[in-house]
């Protein structure tokens, strides 16, 4: 199978997000949205009964940090990954094969593995991703692909790798 994608930032966020997805980063997410909520509370409530007093100033900055951390810095880092890349800001030409998988950079970067060194793939709504063992990750836009094409993506990727 042959074809032609071109990975937009929203495209690079969703299929960071899924390479990098796992009960570790879920609970450790979970624990800072946590922090951040007991934060904010604890905030509110000093402004409410205790608005000189120094510790509530304390809990605005540790909000605020929380808030900077979660919303702007992790999502600001990503994107910027993705505008530092000019590979994969250029169309990419993908052929899947018996012996592996292979891409074709507009910007002429070539890559291609063999099976034996992919370990998983998984899907979301926007894009499939293709996990090799060192960590690096092939991401598939579904916006690129047909119905199809997407069907038999699926097929040849649980043909030779295990889902996620």
């Amino acid at each position: 199978m042959e074809f032609t994608t071109k990975i937009s930032e929203q495209d690079y966020i969703a299929g960071y997000r899924l390479a990098h997805k796992s009960v570790l980063m879920t609970m450790l997410s979970v624990w800072l949205y946590v922090l951040f909520a007991w934060f904010l509370y604890i905030f509110v409530m000093g402004l409410i009964f205790a608005p000189k007093n120094p510790s509530t100033a304390f809990n605005g900055l540790i909000v605020l940090f929380l808030l900077g951390y979660l919303w702007i810095y992790l999502p600001y880092r990503v994107r910027r990954c993705y505008r530092k890349d000019p590979i994969q800001q250029g169309e990419i030409a993908v052929q899947l094969r018996p012996e592996g998988v292979s891409e074709k950079s507009s910007m002429g970067s070539n890559s291609s593995y063999p099976w034996t060194v992919c370990s998983h793939w998984r899907e979301s709504k926007r894009v499939i991703i293709l996990m090799l063992q060192s960590g690096i990750f092939f991401i598939f836009p579904k916006t690129c692909l047909s119905t199809e094409q997407q069907s038999e993506l699926r097929s040849i990727l649980a043909a030779a790798l295990p889902k996620k």
